[in-house]
């Protein structure tokens, strides 16, 4: 849930691509997102942000719901890092309130979060972690029709939600006489949603640990190895628990229990200063309403330096996934659409592969990075929630067969000078070719598509970002394209009842056959340094007002502006 993230404490966002590493859960198969919390520095730091904004009329004024006030959002936020001698804290809020460009869709949300460390000596710390929210909000399933109701969600499908997260997590670092580093992690996570108009609440309780334990073994190894290389074998492995107890009406108004535990092995090693190679192994046992499996998973992964900005990099791993307990046993239905549980489902398995080259550059006056990789992830029973007749309409997670997804990735992170003005740019393209190992007519009779692809896939993705300083002003562009997306599950385009043209959603197949291009999103934004300390900001996004959606039946935002102002202390 990307809005429980504290974002006002984060130092910096790392993406991990590939399934080189075993450090982290098996399911983990293309890579993963950190964010890391910004902890104190010598001086105390205090940031406070204010902002709002306001959404435009739709580009077909047909589609505008609202007559006179127009939907608005608006929110704050706080964060203040200090260390008082050897006690380290973090600490942040944010309230958000939105009343959506989607009728009868809203959001008001509230959360604090604190971060402790304390330093008992230099090699033993302690914190204990706390991020809780409050929210009440509705949500928005598909539209009620093409004509006028693209922002207007179909009778019977408004949500109405209020709920409560809260992470509380306890840690040690400690490292020992031998300069071995062991780390204990725990969590609990509670997720409690009660949905007041339907049968759709849930109270989800976790309770997590994991103890890591790291050594060098430059002081171990044996002669031969130290005369090979001089450069140190990392070793790391350690042991993870997790239980959760989920009751929901979601699930049938029942209660399951479910549990994973593994074991993991991992060697890093870097030779002849230019030549690094991780590989590890890692067990993962589950158990879900009593049914249990357990699967070991292997990753391999390696990065050579070929001279002073040229870097190769590849990466084998296995994946696995055990069915979640929504995935098997949810029970539910929205406007005469019913979810159904699937107790059958079996675990999903595949490995993943990358090769790639980074390369550093210098044209002029402009230096930066640039990416080209391949990569192919492979997926043997893999689960998907598809539409069906089961033996009434609606959706249920099912094996949907083997699967293999090719593509590439070019990108471009640099900067220079236009003329005299400091410019930085962020450019990215990637492709993808998803497909069936095994396409056949089974397969073909739950997808819009006549031909061999998977559904709800983009298979163009291009992405632009170029911002300019003038002074004190500093003036951004952001282009995202996504190509048209070639599959949705066939139920939505085709008619229930020929004879009177009757669909389950309006219009579905109408807007896909105008939308056929896929979507060029434009933001741009501007801001102002009034001193060394504030600053001021005006975004607009979606300038050009273009009517698109990501998601099937469900629009994305008109343009809308937002004025925002920061202050640190």
């Amino acid at each position: 849930t990307w809005d429980f993230i504290p974002m006002e404490n984060i130092q910096q966002v790392e993406i991990i691509k590939g399934a080189a590493s075993a450090l982290y859960g098996s399911s983990a198969l293309n890579g993963i997102i950190n964010v890391r919390t910004a902890y104190p520095t010598s001086e105390p730091v205090t940031k406070l942000s204010f902002f709002s904004g306001v959404y435009n009329s739709p580009a077909d004024t047909a589609q505008k719901w609202w007559a006179d006030d127009f939907p608005f959002f608006s929110g704050a936020n706080f964060a203040h890092r200090q260390k008082f001698g050897k006690f380290d804290l973090v600490t942040g809020a944010y309230v958000y309130t939105q009343d959506s460009y989607l009728k009868e869709i809203y959001q008001r949300r509230g959360r604090y979060n604190i971060n402790t460390r304390y330093r008992i000596n230099n090699n033993l710390a302690v914190g204990l972690n706390v991020n809780a929210q409050v929210n009440r909000s509705s949500s928005f399933f598909f539209w009620d029709g093409i004509d006028s109701g693209l922002y207007v969600a179909a009778p019977g499908t408004t949500a109405f939600n209020q709920g409560f997260k809260i992470t509380v997590d306890p840690f040690l670092n400690w490292y020992d006489e031998h300069g071995n580093r062991h780390k204990i992690l725990s969590r609990y996570y509670g997720n409690h949603n009660k949905t007041i108009t339907t049968e759709q609440s849930y109270f989800n309780d976790l309770f997590y640990g994991e103890y890591q334990y790291q050594k060098h073994l430059d002081k171990y190894l044996n002669d031969l190895i130290k005369h090979l290389d001089k450069y140190a074998l990392v070793i790391s492995s350690g042991v993870l628990a997790s239980y959760a107890m989920v009751s929901a009406e979601l699930y049938g108004d029942s209660t399951y229990n479910t549990s994973n535990e593994a074991v993991y092995l991992q060697l890093d090693k870097k030779w002849f200063d230019k030549l690094n190679v991780s590989g590890g192994v890692r067990y993962e046992f589950n158990q879900i309403a009593g049914l249990k499996e357990s699967r070991p998973v292997f990753r391999l992964g390696a990065n050579y330096q070929v001279a002073n900005y040229t870097f190769i990099r590849a990466s084998w791993g296995q994946g696995y996934r055990f069915p979640t307990i929504a995935e098997k046993y949810i029970s539910t239905s929205v406007t005469g659409l019913s979810i159904y549980p699937n107790p059958d489902l079996t675990s999903e398995t595949g490995w993943s592969g990358e090769l790639g080259v980074k390369q550093g550059v210098k044209i002029s006056n402009w230096q930066g990075m640039i990416d080209v990789s391949g990569f192919i992830s492979e997926y043997d029973n893999m689960m998907e929630f598809t539409f069906g007749y089961y033996p009434f309409p609606g959706f249920m997670s099912l094996n949907i067969g083997d699967t293999r997804i090719m593509g590439g990735e070019i990108s471009f992170i640099g900067e220079g000078k236009i003329g005299t003005v400091p410019t930085t740019l962020i450019a990215g393209y990637t492709y993808i070719d998803p497909k069936f190992k095994d396409f056949d007519s089974i397969q073909n009779a739950l997808s819009s598509a006549d031909y061999n692809v998977l559904k709800y896939r983009f298979r163009h993705t291009v992405k632009f970002d170029v911002e300019s300083t003038i002074k004190k002003f500093r003036v951004g562009v952001t282009c995202n394209y996504n190509s048209f997306m070639e599959a949705v599950d066939a139920a939505f385009v085709d008619p229930i009842i020929p004879a009177i043209n009757l669909y389950i959603i309006d219009g579905l197949q109408q807007y896909r056959d105008e939308h056929a291009d896929g979507d060029l999103v434009i933001d741009i934004r501007l801001a102002y340094n009034i001193n060394a300390n504030s600053e001021v900001s005006l975004l607009c996004n979606n300038v050009l007002n273009r009517e698109y959606s990501s998601r099937p039946a469900m629009m994305d935002a008109p343009r809308n502006f937002t004025l925002k102002y920061s202050l640190t202390l």
